[in-house]
């Protein structure tokens, strides 16, 4: 026996996803860059990007522990939290996306403006 997947429930009818969908006022973005997932929370004011939200998972430095990355913009600033089993680790701040992922020594093969998630260009 086959299933239709989605279709089984009615996903496939608009008038069906569109109420599911009517309080719904964010829906998080799954972006692939290279070999990084990353999950784009919020994506905050349309112009200024403030507070704009991701996140990715990742390791620092040469130990082997990983790190859950919190990516914010906030007030103009670029800031990255370091999260290790619900601990803040390691805390950047800086001006620019470029900027605070070079601090933060870590996946410095890529461009920070892109681990931010395509959005926001310094």
């Amino acid at each position: 026996m086959t299933f239709s997947g989605p279709a089984v429930i009615g996903l496939d009818q608009i008038v069906i996803t569109s109420q599911l969908l009517e309080d719904v006022y964010f829906i998080p973005i799954f972006l692939t860059h290279d070999t990084i997932s990353i999950v784009v929370s919020d994506i905050g004011d349309i112009d200024t990007y403030d507070g704009f939200v991701s996140s990715l998972i990742t390791k620092k430095e040469k130990n082997c522990d990983r790190y859950l990355v919190q990516q914010k913009i906030i007030n103009n600033k670029f800031i990255l939290d370091f999260y290790k089993e619900m601990n803040l680790e390691f805390y950047y701040e800086d001006e620019n996306a470029l900027a605070v992922w070079k601090n933060a020594k870590v996946l410095s093969k890529y461009n920070g403006t892109d681990l931010f998630g395509y959005l926001y260009f310094s």
